[in-house]
């Protein structure tokens, strides 16, 4: 189940990452991280019989991973959303 999930999160995340490709700059992030995601998923999915103790690691290395690069993705569309308005309210001042 978490595998399908996984894999699932990262085909939408790749999605997201094509669709927003002219609007930001930072899309890569996005798109790694699903393909971080799908790694993930096809790996619970191949192994199910592993350890407890190997999922943990493969839990807590995705789950770092992927904070991680969600983190640096969100960083940076706040950099995006400061030049948005910085870009409005220069449109607005030199229109009135």
């Amino acid at each position: 189940m978490i595998g399908i999930w996984a894999v699932v999160t990262g085909l939408l995340e790749i999605v997201a990452a094509v669709r927003l490709r002219k609007l930001i700059t930072t899309e890569w992030l996005m798109a790694f991280t699903g393909v971080v995601s799908i790694i993930f998923g096809v790996l619970v999915l191949a192994q199910p019989a592993s350890g407890a103790l190997a999922l943990v690691y493969l839990f807590g290395f995705y789950a770092v991973l992927v904070g991680v690069l969600q983190i640096s993705f969100g960083l940076r569309l706040r950099r995006f959303r400061e030049d948005v308005k910085a870009t409005a309210q220069t449109a607005t001042s030199t229109s009135v």
